[in-house]
Formats: C-alpha cells, structure tokens, sequence
C-alpha cells in the first residue's frame, strides 16, 4: 500500500501501520490517531447500524449515548474496555451467504476492546425473519484486513492478510478461511510476501498486491488471481526523507482456483511461491 493509494482515514491509518516502525506506530497512534478516531466513529455510528447489531453484543444496561451516538461500556466478554476511545463502536459490515449459500447473514467489525495491540473484535450475525441474532464474536478476527470472497456455491470466505509488522518491516501472510457455525474453520496459506520499505537497508524490499476474484476456469466459481509487484534491492532515502530503490520491479502472477472446496494453487504458482521465497530470503530485515 502507497499514498496514491489512500483514500480515506482508513487507508492513511493502515499505510501508517505497515509503514512506521511499531513503537513509533503505537506512539502516535495513542497520541493522534485513537482519538481522532473515536470522534469519526462516534460520528458515524448512529448511521451504520441500522439493525441495531450493538444491541445484539451489549448488554441493554451497558449502551451509553452521546448526543445521538449509542455505543457499548464493555467489551463482549464482560471485561472493561478501558479509556474511551477502547469503547466497541460499530465500524463495517459486511453481508454475505458465509455458513450456507441460503443463509442471509452479516459480519460486524467493532472498535474497541483489546488495546493497541488487537484494537477490534468480528461478531457473526445472521437475519431471522425481521431481526439479526448474534452466532458468535471472535476476539482475533480483525475484518479491516480481511476480503470477502464470494462463492454462491458453497458459501462465502474470508481472504485475510495476516503477520507482525515492526521494526518497519512486514512478513505477510495471506490466508484463505472458511466461516462456519462455530466460528473460522483452520485458515489455509495461500502465499506469503514481505515489505522493508521503512527500514531502508542495504537490501530493501517493496511490495505491491492486487487481488482479483473472478472465474479463471469457467466453471461457475470465483478463483483468486494475486498480482505481485517486487522491488528489491539498495534503498536510498532522498532529500525528503523517501526511501528509493533504484532496482526496476519484478512481476509475479499467482492463480488459485477453487476445487473440491479448497483454493489449489496451479502448477507454476507452486513454481512462483518457490522463486518469491527464494527472493524474500536475501532480505536479511526479517528473515
């Protein structure tokens, strides 16, 4: 992710992430972004639920107003969430058909509780005649960094992005997961990639992602493509303090289709996923 991809508090808040060295990323985040933040959701709130999925996660005791912006004084699991800016408020929704193709249902993405390091928690809803009810909440779920891959065939999954990012580096890995009545079923590793941008070392990698869903094999079910642009080598830092790397890139296509229920990479992406190992491997910053 680069500036010129940013389009929204959102996008600037998750380049900041991947971008700045984690105790600098925590610091500001504390100082600037938290609070910033808790005044755009808090905003925002009253109008993204409409179904009332607050209600269905807190207790009706526990529902606070401000004005005319309801949000949660705990966390799902009785705990306190702390300062206010840790208060659960509803941020995305995303519909779907996850645990059966015939199910209308719902994931919820709530800010708050956790802290710094896990600032967020998914509950699965689904809609019974006029209302939603709550199947579950998952603490580790943290939908921001997740894709909904539609499957109208088997039911629809989450393709997630998921790895430390610090010491300004990111080890990436993407994972295909599949939502069931209990909650995610074991997430399946699709590939991995790295980003040393920040650290602007000796060797510095730089990588772009671009993920496609669509049917690769005409077979009535959407495939992955991931497109992959890799800069590696010396990284400079320019008069403003950017990080250059003077290296053309390298382009890397890999292709999942879907079968028998899984993702199952193709022939040569087996061949890629080797040769972009190989690659991220000289990068000495994480590995």
């Amino acid at each position: 992710m680069h500036l010129d991809q940013c389009f929204n508090f959102h996008d600037f808040r998750e380049l900041a992430r991947r971008r700045l060295p984690r105790p600098l990323y925590s610091h500001l985040l504390r100082l600037l972004i938290l609070p910033l933040l808790a005044v755009s959701l808090f905003a925002q709130s009253a109008m993204r639920d409409p179904d009332g999925f607050l209600r269905q996660i807190c207790p009706s005791s526990q529902i606070k107003q401000t004005g005319n912006v309801r949000y949660c004084a705990v966390c799902p699991d009785g705990s306190d969430p702390g300062q206010e800016p840790f208060y659960p408020v509803l941020e995305r929704v995303r519909r779907g058909h996850f645990t059966a193709p015939s199910r209308d249902e719902a994931l919820a993405w709530f800010r708050g509780c956790g802290g710094l390091q896990n600032p967020g928690f998914t509950a699965l809803f689904r809609k019974a005649g006029a209302r939603w009810q709550k199947i579950w909440v998952d603490r580790d779920l943290q939908l921001d960094i997740c894709k909904i891959h539609f499957n109208p065939a088997a039911g629809d999954g989450l393709i997630c992005e998921e790895g430390p990012r610090e010491r300004g580096s990111s080890d990436i890995a993407v994972r295909s997961y599949r939502i069931t009545e209990s909650g995610l079923a074991s997430g399946e590793d699709l590939y991995s990639f790295i980003d040393t941008l920040s650290s602007c070392a000796d060797v510095t990698t730089r990588c772009e992602e671009n993920l496609e869903f669509t049917d690769l094999n005409h077979d009535g079910t959407k495939d992955i493509r991931a497109n992959l642009r890799v800069w590696q080598g010396t990284g400079r830092r320019d008069s403003k303090g950017i990080c250059r790397i003077q290296e053309q890139p390298k382009t890397f296509i890999l292709i999942f289709l879907w079968q028998a229920g899984h993702f199952q990479p193709t022939a040569e992406t087996v061949r890629i996923r080797q040769e972009l190992k190989d690659l991220f491997a000289a990068d000495k910053t994480i590995f």
